[in-house]
């Protein structure tokens, strides 16, 4: 399954959206973040293990940028979201708030996974 076909998926499943109408924008921001990433490891090519950090962080760009479409989306948001072998729970009762806790969730994941493929810059 390519990186934009599980963005998809995931944000069908875990928000209730189908976002194939913004597939011109998913695959600018899979563009987008894969170069921060490489950026941020010095490398050429994004490791196949750094593939779960790109979609997490492609999600949550895509929620910061259309937050208030998806708000107003008539699909029903997960409570609870797995990723790995970290489970995030919603506290906010509203799709709003739990739409800002998985954005926070998921902007600047993959910190620590990045670290054990960065190169030095010579």
């Amino acid at each position: 399954m390519t990186t934009k076909e599980t963005v998809l998926q995931i944000l069908e499943s875990w928000l209730g959206y189908d976002a194939i109408s913004d597939i011109n924008i998913i695959e600018y921001m899979i563009d987008a973040e894969t170069q921060h990433i490489l950026n941020d490891i010095n490398q050429k090519e994004l490791p196949s293990e750094l593939q779960h950090v790109l979609v997490y962080r492609v999600i949550g760009s895509y929620i910061t940028t259309n937050k208030n479409k998806l708000i107003e989306a008539d699909g029903e948001m997960a409570s609870s979201i797995k990723m790995g072998d970290t489970e995030v729970q919603f506290k906010g009762t509203d799709k709003a708030s739990r739409l800002q806790e998985l954005d926070t969730a998921l902007s600047g994941y993959g910190r620590g996974d990045l670290a054990c493929f960065r190169r030095l810059r010579w």
